[in-house]
């Protein structure tokens, strides 16, 4: 497969491809050079989301430290793995949707009226603060 570098300025050059999760890319740098850059993959982050929505639907009945721990567990193996340079939107768009699940599974346990958002992630980040996106990686 050849992937070389864009010719001219307009980069028209080989089209991204796909590898170990990530889809590689030529991107402009700041100072305008050429760089690969590297995102998740779109099947491997809707592979992640649903199976974070799969499993706060199973487990809801577990108490809650256990579901804490396994989101974490999930949340962290998902950053040490696509935690490289240039991925950071999709990291968060992985820790935002794992809030909102959060959210709807905990909230559905109760047949008490639902909080709104800012009560429940005061009372969730409280008892349980969940790891932040972070790059790991930085080649």
């Amino acid at each position: 497969m050849q992937f070389s570098r864009p010719l001219g300025r307009q980069g028209q050059g080989p089209g991204p491809f796909a590898f170990l999760g990530f889809d590689h890319y030529w991107g402009k740098t700041l100072n305008g050079g050429w760089t690969i850059k590297r995102k998740t993959q779109g099947k491997r982050r809707r592979r992640f989301l649903s199976g974070i929505h799969a499993g706060g639907q199973k487990n809801r009945h577990l108490n809650i430290v256990e579901q804490y721990q396994t989101l974490k567990r999930k949340r962290r193996g998902h950053y040490q793995y696509y935690g490289v340079r240039g991925n950071f939107k999709m990291l968060e768009v992985a820790y935002e949707h794992t809030e909102r699940v959060g959210k709807r599974w905990l909230s559905r346990r109760s047949s008490k009226p639902r909080l709104n958002w800012e009560q429940w992630v005061g009372r969730w980040q409280a008892i349980c603060p969940l790891p932040k996106p972070r790059i790991v990686h930085a080649f």
